[in-house]
């Protein structure tokens, strides 16, 4: 199973090499990117293939995060925040994400209205279940965070079939003027 970040505020989305090779995917162009990260100074201009499987257009990178991405929550606190029914697909364990889903990607799953839980939680129906969105406490109960966590289980099978959910040609080519930073290899 690879673990997924939806990440609204990301504007790309990326797959880390090894998994892009595990799903046999093949690249469609090369495009380069000026990278900025916190602990730079200056942008690092890095050159990534782009791969396209089933309308979900991805960068091809090493390595996703050097954050280790684990939630601090107890079961009992999370049963208490999520209706009855809702499982949370991630383990949350100290494991490597696989792929980064950024707003590019993740509008587009969207498939009805949020529900209110709390006044600081959201529960946002997508294209791969419930998703919660939102701040959530951490054991201390006086720290929050912003947090997005997926409530359902995908098999990549099921990914693999889908493939109508991204925007259309026209509106992706126009966004494609969006990011004047972007440089595309031919």
């Amino acid at each position: 199973m690879a673990r997924f970040l939806f990440d609204s505020g990301s504007q790309e989305s990326f797959i880390r090499n090894d998994l892009k090779n595990a799903l046999n995917l093949k690249p469609s162009r090369q495009e380069t990117l000026l990278i900025y990260t916190f602990s730079n100074r200056k942008p690092l201009k890095k050159t990534f293939e782009v791969f396209k499987s089933i309308n979900i257009e991805a960068l091809v990178t090493d390595e996703i995060t050097g954050a280790e991405i684990y939630l601090d929550l107890t079961p009992k606190l999370l049963r208490n925040l999520i209706p009855s029914g809702c499982q949370l697909a991630d383990s949350f364990q100290k494991s490597p994400i696989k792929s980064l889903h950024g707003l590019n990607f993740l509008v587009n799953t969207i498939a009805g209205e949020p529900a209110k839980i709390n006044k600081n939680l959201l529960m946002l129906p997508t294209l791969f279940g419930e998703t919660l969105i939102g701040q959530l406490p951490i054991l201390s109960g006086k720290v929050k965070h912003s947090s997005v966590n997926i409530s359902c289980s995908v098999l990549e099978n099921t990914l693999r079939g889908m493939d109508t959910f991204l925007l259309g040609d026209e509106t992706r080519d126009s966004l494609r003027e969006f990011g004047k930073e972007r440089k595309y290899a031919s």
